[in-house]
């Protein structure tokens, strides 16, 4: 990241998915011998960054694993922060999305909608069956209800 842009990686696309060598530390007590990667707070929150936010590529860019991001997202707020960030960010576009697609008429966005935030105030789901008998029986399906 650049001084003058926090945001703004100083990073190629190309180079974001890249591998970067990463000094090893061996562990002091027991297991295989092998090294353990000493990733800087720093780095992996420009990973997290560069890769917006999707934890998956940034673990292949820093050499690590997943649950290693994991791991440092529950010891380390600051990078659990710029994750959170990010998820809110895409929930926000997702949203902006959404709406466009309302205001353009979509049905399908419409009824999503009212399926989900619209609950309250009845739109829900139905399906109805007939029995025998000429005899017509509505079921509801509440979400809350789904797990019973």
């Amino acid at each position: 990241m650049t001084r003058e842009n926090p945001g703004k990686s100083t990073l190629k696309t190309s180079e974001a998915w890249a591998p970067r060598n990463v000094e090893t530390k061996r562990r002091k007590r027991g297991g295989t011998g092998k090294g353990t990667p000493l990733i800087p707070t720093e780095e992996i929150i420009e990973a997290i960054t560069i890769c917006k936010g999707n934890l998956s590529a940034a673990a292949v860019r820093l050499g690590c694993s997943r649950s290693t991001l994991n791991y440092r997202m529950e010891r380390y707020q600051e990078i659990s922060d710029c994750v959170d960030s990010f998820r809110k960010k895409l929930v926000d576009d997702a949203e902006t999305k959404l709406q466009d697609h309302i205001d353009d008429g979509n049905f399908a966005a419409v009824q999503f909608v009212l399926k989900t935030l619209g609950r309250e105030r009845g739109y829900v789901t139905r399906k109805e069956y007939e029995v025998s008998g000429g005899a017509t029986i509505v079921v509801r399906f509440d979400k809350e209800d789904e797990g019973l």
